[in-house]
């Protein structure tokens, strides 16, 4: 009994051992630079097979401790323009026990990157086209893989959207030339989904877009899902102004719908006890610059899309002290 004991004592301890030893084993392999830059050649030509698009990586470095630094992640649309850059990445890899269901990653941090959104000439964005060759329309049975990132931060990002518009926006911003630069924030949680769903907790958000509309702050819960782009308990500081937002909810009945955003895209939002400026307005819809008011205590809700929208005024204090409550219909702000 002693020696079945002993034996079992010793299968034991060299299958612990062989766990603590075969990760260490693995990252030191992978420390070697020959090693490393035949895993990128890998990765990157399988990519660039599976995307039918241009995916480069300058350089990885993979450490101990699971942490992961990539140089020059570069992603082409399929005109050969630039999609999505990154200059570096840095990530730190949570526990790999269920691989096949979900993916953690603890922490991650963005810098130096690009995100250039554009309507193509075959009437979609760019970004779709190179999305659905991932997905698989024959596949019966939908996939349960999700990604988590427990905390994400990114600074000097820049966002660009560009899309086909016969009308020009002298002033404010430009609907069909959107460009988000010095992007800095902070998000908690982040995860994606089969199926294409985002979300996460942004703690704090901030940029300068090219109209001159500068975002002090925002903070709230997200989540995008095929078309829709719902937002809770937002927080905005920007252009004098303090707005609540306790619930924002866009609705196409698909990505396509944004391609007219201000006529096709329904807006529900809801705002609570907030300062609002016609500078801040004035900047989404420029009529309004004029008021050259502010508003405080605003309660409200407005309904519609941009073009075309309901609003009910519960409540708007103006700055000489009158209030204002009522019911109202906006037409051709844009």
């Amino acid at each position: 009994m002693r020696k079945v004991t002993k034996i079992f004592t010793k299968i034991v301890s060299s299958v612990i051992l062989l766990l603590i030893l075969l990760p260490v084993f693995a990252t030191l392999v992978l420390s070697i630079p020959n090693v490393q830059n035949s895993a990128v050649r890998y990765a990157t030509d399988f990519a660039t097979e599976k995307l039918g698009t241009k995916v480069s990586i300058d350089h990885i470095t993979i450490g101990m401790l699971n942490h992961i630094k990539v140089r020059g992640f570069y992603v082409e649309d399929m005109d050969r323009d630039t999609l999505l850059y990154a200059s570096s990445v840095v990530a730190q890899i949570g526990p790999l026990a269920s691989m096949k269901e979900h993916f953690i990653i603890s922490s991650a941090k963005l810098s130096n990157a690009v995100l250039y959104l554009r309507e193509t000439e075959r009437d979609i964005i760019n970004i779709k086209e190179v999305t659905d060759k991932i997905s698989n329309p024959d596949r019966k049975k939908k996939g349960k893989f999700a990604l988590k990132i427990n905390s994400v931060d990114a600074d000097s990002v820049s966002f660009r959207l560009q899309r086909f518009d016969d009308r020009r926006y002298e002033s404010g911003v430009d609907y069909a030339d959107m460009y988000l630069q010095n992007i800095k924030t902070h998000i908690d949680g982040l995860y994606v989904r089969s199926g294409g769903v985002v979300g996460g907790d942004i703690t704090s958000l901030d940029f300068v877009e090219k109209s001159g509309f500068v975002l002090d702050n925002l903070s709230g819960r997200f989540m995008v899902d095929r078309g829709k782009i719902s937002l809770t308990d937002v927080m905005i500081e920007a252009v004098g102004s303090q707005v609540y937002l306790p619930t924002i909810l866009l609705t196409g009945e698909s990505w396509d719908s944004y391609h007219d955003f201000i006529r096709n895209v329904r807006l529900d939002i809801d705002v609570e006890k907030s300062l609002v400026t016609s500078d801040m307005v004035g900047y989404f819809a420029p009529q309004l610059w004029e008021w050259n008011t502010t508003i405080s205590d605003a309660t409200l809700s407005m309904h519609g899309t941009v073009a075309n929208f309901k609003a009910k005024v519960d409540n708007l204090r103006l700055a000489d002290g009158g209030t204002i409550k009522a019911d109202a219909t906006v037409r051709g702000l844009i």
